[in-house]
């Protein structure tokens, strides 16, 4: 099957899925396993039904053994403040190889327990990109274009935003 195919089939499929749970759910809003710190509704954001795909397709990932599970390695061992813990998975080379679905990277911050809390995705990529009408900004000292999307804070300053003045670090 081509890659095309399959990823329209993934959509698709995925479009189906997040048809069938009330919009409540989906903004973080309602819900058995929501903690009453993961709520924000996404539905008054423009780009409002990608960003609500992308918190749902995240979902998993609240249990940092699932990302790992699914191919998301630590990268910065350390939590730095406004820019948390990032596990990341891959680059994109290009801006056709972005999903709104799989972002490149997660974002935790510590919890008070010693745990991991998801407040974040970042998409990474090594040239310019835009997603979500944002352009990408550039990292520094490593040179890659990154999009941080704050869709598990309870209360971003930001939804989109380079650094999250929440992270502090235990600081």
């Amino acid at each position: 099957m081509r890659k095309s195919t399959l990823a329209a089939l993934t959509v698709v499929g995925l479009a189906a899925t997040l048809a069938s749970y009330p919009t409540g759910a989906l903004a973080g809003t309602s819900g058995p396993d929501r903690a009453p710190d993961q709520v924000l509704d996404l539905t008054g954001e423009p780009y409002a039904t990608d960003l609500i795909a992308a918190k749902a397709a995240t979902a998993p990932y609240r249990d940092v053994a699932e990302a790992e599970a699914d191919g998301y390695v630590l990268s910065s061992p350390m939590c730095v403040p406004s820019k948390g813990v990032h596990y990341l998975r891959s680059v994109a080379e290009s801006p056709e190889e972005l999903r709104i679905t799989e972002p490149n990277a997660l974002v935790y911050a510590p919890t008070s327990t010693g745990g991991l809390k998801l407040l974040g995705v970042e998409y990474v990529s090594r040239v310019p990109a835009t997603l979500f009408g944002r352009d990408f900004e550039q990292s520094g000292a490593v040179h890659y274009y990154t999009l941080h999307v704050w869709l598990w804070e309870k209360e971003p300053v930001e939804l989109i935003a380079a650094d999250n003045p929440h992270i502090t670090c235990g600081t």
